[in-house]
């Protein structure tokens, strides 16, 4: 498990802004890729099988209309993540989507600074036709990426990117006009729905007998929160789900916002609150800058799966948490 240091703390605050605690709206409609536009004040048609995200917030041209869409961008380190941008209107708006994910010019100065990165290779040609809920993906011109874990990012990014779209189920993916097996030994996705991000261990993922949860963490640098896929026996109610959060991860370039040593004593939701009664080793958050506001906001990103919670409050041994931090 990652301790948090006090070097990274402060980094850690720009994370605190950017991400807000939100469902989040697909776009689509019907049979074709070009969904209902909507003003600036507005979104798409929600695909309800989406899961939350983070939202970064455009500013799009003043009068356009625009279509806020979740895309599946790379971390820096290589673990994806959703983004939801405020995508300017035109036909052909899921092909839009996929486009922003080319590693150009363009898209590399847009997005650099933020720490995501597209996954697509620079001069592809992406050619999309969706019929009846399936989605086909030609990646036309696509140059060879350079492993097959790349290869599999990619794959993720745009399935998960079109089947947060209304009316896409799921997605094969063509590279030049072939189907099969990538360079890199791949098998080309057929048919494909949702695919879990980030997933910690793959033993478990296919034993069948595990149940798969959502954690939040930061990454290093502190500038993006990463869901990580775990998957954990048991029943996956608020307290497993809390337990595992507070435990931390040991998947590279992440960090846990919870002292050492920290224990979930019970968890329990009321009102939109939820009440985190934690261990004594919990009260040593205090002690580093910016912390205890990075532990609230991955718990209450962890905890949106089970309803709406606008609100944490930590209680050490069933007191109360305070510091001279919230002073």
């Amino acid at each position: 498990m990652k301790k948090y240091n006090k070097t990274s703390a402060m980094s850690v605050l720009a994370f605190l802004m950017l991400f807000l605690i939100l469902f989040i709206y697909g776009c689509g409609n019907g049979n074709t890729d070009s969904p209902e536009p909507v003003g600036t004040d507005g979104a798409c048609t929600a695909n309800p099988t989406g899961s939350p995200a983070p939202i970064v917030t455009e500013s799009p041209s003043p009068g356009g209309r625009t279509c806020m869409a979740t895309i599946y961008f790379s971390s820096d380190e290589g673990y994806l993540l959703p983004v939801t941008l405020a995508i300017p209107w035109e036909e052909g708006i899921a092909r839009a989507c996929l486009n922003k994910l080319i590693k150009n010019d363009s898209n590399r100065l847009e997005f650099q600074q933020r720490g995501i990165v597209g996954v697509i290779p620079d001069g592809t040609t992406i050619e999309l036709n969706i019929r009846d809920g399936h989605a086909t993906v030609n990646l036309a011109g696509i140059t060879r990426l350079a492993s097959a874990e790349e290869e599999q990012r990619m794959f993720t990014a745009i399935i998960n990117t079109l089947t947060r779209f209304g009316s896409i189920d799921d997605v094969t993916i063509l590279m030049n006009g072939q189907a099969g097996t990538t360079p890199n030994g791949n098998p080309l996705p057929v048919q494909q729905g949702e695919v879990r991000l980030n997933v910690e261990d793959s033993d478990i993922a296919t034993s069948g007998n595990a149940e798969a949860v959502t954690l939040y963490f930061p990454n290093s640098a502190g500038s993006l929160a990463i869901p990580i896929t775990r998957y954990i026996s048991g029943d996956a109610d608020l307290y497993a789900l809390m337990s595992n959060l507070v435990s931390g991860t040991e998947l590279p370039n992440l960090v846990n916002c919870f002292p050492e040593g920290t224990m979930v004593l019970g968890a329990v939701i009321d009102n939109g609150i939820l009440m985190l009664n934690l261990s004594s080793d919990f009260a040593s958050v205090g002690d580093t800058p910016g912390l205890l506001e990075l532990a609230k906001e991955t718990v209450l990103l962890t905890v949106q799966e089970y309803g709406a919670v606008d609100e944490v409050t930590f209680l050490v041994n069933g007191v109360e948490y305070s510091s001279s931090a919230e002073e």
